[in-house]
């Protein structure tokens, strides 16, 4: 993999979304973490990683969010890990749990903020 472009605008991607238990209960608290990577070539700003749940492994924006934190500015190639603690509140069956990293300003593409799912069962 080639170093980000020197100069280019910052993109921000999540690489990757852990959750600390896939099987759970309603009620139980679990962690879910995500790193986010600046894999362009101008420091990114602060902005916020948005936790959501899905029906499927696809996550976007439009998913319900779950948690949230602040992901600090980012050089060219910089990576952070985030996390929060959530409370399951929602129904049964299985669920997808992913992220989405906000929009900075600068930043050409959109379409690669959001990770891909994790699959988490959730029981009665």
């Amino acid at each position: 993999m080639s170093d980000p472009a020197e100069g280019s605008p910052p993109d921000l991607v999540v690489h990757s979304v852990t959750v600390s238990d896939t099987t759970l209960s309603r009620g139980d608290t679990f962690t879910v973490s995500a790193v986010t990577k600046n894999q362009g070539g101008t420091e990114a700003p602060g902005t916020t990683i948005v936790y959501r749940r899905s029906t499927n492994f696809l996550i976007t924006t439009f998913d319900p969010p779950i948690g949230n934190d602040t992901v600090l500015d980012l050089d060219p190639g910089e990576s952070e890990t985030d996390s929060t603690s959530v409370t399951v509140d929602w129904g049964i069956n299985s669920n997808w749990i992913g992220a989405c990293v906000e929009l900075v300003p600068g930043e050409p593409n959109a379409d690669n903020n959001c990770s891909a799912g994790i699959r988490v069962s959730i029981t009665n």
